[in-house]
């Protein structure tokens, strides 16, 4: 798969799609799966955090790696897999930092905002997208 970068991109289209970049051309069946994994990669784009002032030139840098990992899952029809580290889990201290065991509003909202990323990915990948959430939360928690 070649990668090729591209500076003719507006900052107004950043958000929508993968711009940066134009995807060279290889057999048809590496055409297809390169194009679905551009689409992948497009969502997962569009739910990234963008705190840092270098976000962009960041997510540019990456995208040929990240192109090529989804890319390894489309060819070979699996559902993406994919890990958020350090997510933090519902403290068991109910004395001084939370008010009960269940979800708060933030951690259902973050939840939801994982889960419909993985459903928007479904949409255009049939097999899916499987979202690992690993936390760190009980040596921070307890």
């Amino acid at each position: 798969m070649a990668i090729i970068q591209s500076s003719d991109v507006s900052a107004n289209d950043l958000p929508h799609m993968i711009l940066p970049l134009k995807l060279g051309h290889g057999s048809d069946v590496e055409d297809d799966s390169t194009a679905t994994s551009a689409k992948v990669l497009s969502i997962i784009y569009n739910y990234r955090l963008t705190k840092a002032a270098d976000a962009h030139d960041r997510w540019v840098e990456g995208t040929p790696k990240f192109l090529d990992i989804i890319d390894n899952f489309v060819r070979k029809g699996q559902p993406i897999q994919m890990c958020m580290p350090a997510f933090p889990f519902k403290s068991a201290n109910k004395v001084y930092k939370v008010l009960g065991t269940l979800p708060d509003r933030a951690e259902e909202a973050a939840l939801g905002y994982m889960n419909t990323m993985c459903a928007e990915i479904s949409a255009i990948y049939a097999p899916g997208a499987k979202l690992l959430i690993v936390s760190d939360g009980l040596v921070y928690n307890g």
